[in-house]
């Protein structure tokens, strides 16, 4: 029962794994598509339209999309309004993305907890420089409902181990009681066979 547990939750953490890294390449490849139809309209300045454009992109692939300057600035969002949102300049994956943008790499993924949305998200944000100034496209994603799925399969597979273990346990009594009761019927039978030979042998026995 102990390995067949370690086995299933093995399998069950390296789907997760598997599943957030999958995640993590899709939300990379909707920044770059994102920073792709944005860079004319950054070029001119038009930061209205990247505004709307957010809103229409985050609304077909159904995830979270961000365009922020190098200095943290949020100038697009397409969930909430630009204004009103804190500076990002100290998010991980912000800074992940101009770390890997300085060593010549591309987009920094990262899985950590939203205390806006209270949820775990995966964050993908890639950095591209237009024109003079460098900005940071971010695709978020949340896998709350994986989180939820994943933590029922956990107490199911919890559940089933315990219950096996149970039913092993029961039928390994059985098991006992039912050889020990069969052993102890043999040991009686053989010690009156040897009885009644011994006594033959003896003369004790009379008609």
């Amino acid at each position: 029962s102990v390995i067949l547990f370690c086995f299933f939750w093995f399998q069950f953490s390296s789907f997760e794994k598997l599943y957030i890294r999958q995640t993590e390449m899709e939300l990379l490849g909707r920044a770059r598509l994102l920073a792709l139809a944005a860079r004319p309209l950054l070029e001119a300045g038009r930061i209205d339209e990247v505004q709307k454009l957010c809103r229409e992109e985050g609304g077909v692939v159904r995830s979270r999309v961000t365009v922020i300057d190098a200095r943290g600035r949020v100038l697009a969002d397409s969930e909430e309004e630009p204004a009103r949102m804190d500076n990002h300049a100290m998010r991980p994956e912000i800074l992940g993305a101009l770390e890997a943008f300085r060593n010549g790499g591309g987009g920094s993924p990262i899985v950590r907890f939203s205390s806006t949305q209270g949820q775990r998200l995966i964050y993908c944000a890639y950095p591209m420089r237009i024109g003079e100034s460098l900005y940071i496209f971010r695709s978020a994603f949340s896998i709350h409902q994986v989180d939820r799925v994943l933590g029922q399969v956990r107490l199911d597979i919890i559940v089933s181990v315990l219950l096996t273990a149970l039913v092993a346990g029961g039928l390994s009594y059985i098991i006992f009681r039912t050889v020990t009761t069969i052993s102890l019927h043999i040991l009686y039978l053989i010690y009156n066979i040897h009885t009644i030979c011994y006594i033959t042998k003896a003369g004790i026995f009379t008609v």
